[in-house]
């Protein structure tokens, strides 16, 4: 058996798909990668034995009407690649909702496993046209198996698409190599903010910003503490990040630096925010997307014993309080300033339960089992 292995995002975007990629190249299995930008993939990927990566596309496109015309040729090359390459014992391994609709009815005379990023209930084939779906579900009924990043996605999921069997959980947990890092040699620009930064205490945020990610209040709330404290961006400078730092000028911002380096970044936090907010108006995702989140950032945090704040739904409660690795807050500045204090109090028992809470999950033993479990169908 052979896995192919299809994703059609740049991997830099893709966090989940590089741990998944990472776990796969430590395994007794054959994988056909099919992708895109192949160049910006790991070393450690790019070095793997086991692995035959085949790059539909190497360079971005510049405007829409490009990037729909290679969508086309990209969508016709991967469907001959995989009948080419794909035998009656191998398995189609989709890695994203865009990707099994790329992929489409192949995925029916295969064997094939739909792994999701995000909680949906369908896929619009275009973004602009969000009427005219995919209705992918027809494929993920035929799977063998569908892979989501958290538990309680996986029941709604499965209730969504009224499936035969729960989807498996592969958590967004990233493998940290190392846990000190170069500064300088990571990020020139995040070297000069830490030298203006000093002895402070960094509360820190990194992700996406704007749609679902609330940060005015935690801003403010940094404020409160007085000049022991200060707030931390780090993501992609948009016009969202540009907003708030109009706003908030005594705010730090770090552009944003792949991974795994970005870490470097990550493990200087002393608490580590977790902010994600009910709407509809993120592309296709439900609006328990949000509620039910799946962060690597849980993990990332965790894994340099950094405690984390959060506003108060059940992908954060349920963690923070199984683990006691963080707190929930209302979204005011007041309560999360008062959180953040709470925090201090407990500071050294949360930090080496998040420590624990990191080394309790092992991503390469849970897609290991998975591995096996297709091996013996």
């Amino acid at each position: 058996m052979k896995l192919v292995i299809v994703l059609l995002t740049h991997i830099d975007n893709l966090p989940p798909a590089r741990n998944l990629l990472l776990s796969l190249t430590r395994l007794d299995v054959q994988v056909s990668l099919i992708t895109m930008y192949s160049a910006a993939l790991p070393r450690e990927i790019k070095a793997a034995n086991n692995f035959n990566i085949i790059d539909l596309q190497s360079k971005e496109s510049t405007n829409r009407i490009q990037a729909l015309g290679k969508r086309v040729l990209r969508r016709k090359k991967l469907r001959k690649v995989i009948k080419t390459i794909t035998r009656k014992e191998d398995v189609i391994w989709t890695i994203t909702d865009y990707d099994a609709m790329e992929t489409g009815s192949l995925l029916l005379n295969y064997r094939h496993v739909m792994q999701l990023m995000e909680l949906i209930h369908d896929i619009p084939i275009f973004d602009e046209i969000p009427v005219v779906k995919a209705h992918i579900e027809k494929y993920a009924r035929k799977a063998e198996m569908i892979i989501v990043p958290e538990y309680n996605r996986a029941h709604i999921q499965k209730a969504y698409w009224q499936l035969c069997e729960t989807p498996k959980v592969i958590p967004n947990k990233p493998k940290v190599e190392e846990t000190k890092y170069d500064i300088k040699k990571s990020s020139s620009d995040a070297a000069k903010v830490f030298q203006k930064i000093g002895n402070r205490k960094i509360v820190l945020y990194q992700g996406t910003f704007g749609y679902e990610r609330v940060l005015d209040q935690f801003i403010e709330a940094v404020g409160l503490l007085g000049k022991e404290y200060c707030m931390v961006l780090m993501g992609r400078d948009d016009i969202e990040v540009r907003k708030l730092l109009d706003k908030y000028p005594e705010t730090f911002f770090i552009p944003f630096i792949s991974a795994p380096d970005h870490l470097a970044v990550t493990s200087r936090a002393h608490i580590g925010v977790l902010s994600y907010v009910n709407t509809s108006n993120i592309r296709h995702y439900d609006p328990l997307n949000a509620l039910y989140c799946a962060p690597n950032k849980l993990y990332e945090y965790a894994c340099f014993g950094i405690p984390m704040i959060g506003n108060d739904i059940p992908g954060l409660e349920i963690p923070f309080k199984l683990n006691n690795i963080g707190q929930c807050s209302k979204l005011t500045a007041e309560a999360i300033a008062m959180t953040i204090r709470e925090i201090e109090e407990n500071y050294d028992t949360m930090s080496r339960n998040c420590k624990t809470f990191y080394s309790s999950v092992n991503i390469d033993r849970i897609v290991e089992e998975i591995v096996r479990e297709l091996k013996e169908k």
